[in-house]
């Protein structure tokens, strides 16, 4: 696959949803709780690289074929401090097809990719921008030391 291809016209001809199950309500309340607030944070993390740096920000969120509300989440979320995209797959392809979504659908010059489940703490994006733009650093990447934190 590369980078710019179209998956939402590959199809499992087994027809199964790896990991789609009963659509759990509580699932979907849950990650609207989480989203919301991670999507505040982000909102007023692009307002300050905005200042600090000149950046305009967008975020890509990416719903890999959810049986839940994750999309209709997604296209609720406003768009106030950055430009919001919401990409839609037809079913879970892995996690690196919907990597590979978000990557064409990017218009920035710059991507950094976080999860939605907070696994990622949206605190570092401004420490890996400065190393970015003021120490001149190509590619920015952390690794957990322990992966219990």
């Amino acid at each position: 696959m590369k980078l710019g291809s179209d998956v939402s016209q590959i199809v499992d001809h087994r027809g199964d949803r790896r990991g789609a199950g009963p659509v759990d309500r509580r699932s979907a309340l849950q990650r609207s709780r989480r989203s919301r607030p991670l999507h505040e944070r982000l909102c007023g993390l692009a307002r300050t690289l905005r200042q600090r740096h000149a950046l305009g920000c967008e975020v890509v969120y990416v719903d890999d074929g959810s049986a839940d509300a994750t999309l209709a989440i997604a296209r609720g979320l406003p768009a106030d401090a950055l430009d919001v995209q919401v990409v839609s797959l037809s079913r879970n392809f892995g996690k690196e097809a919907a990597l590979m979504a978000g990557l064409d659908h990017a218009r920035r010059g710059a991507v950094l990719f976080m999860d939605g489940d907070g696994q990622h703490p949206p605190d570092l994006v401004e420490k890996l921008v400065k190393y970015w733009i003021e120490d001149g650093y190509d590619v920015v990447y952390t690794a957990k030391a322990n992966r219990d934190q």
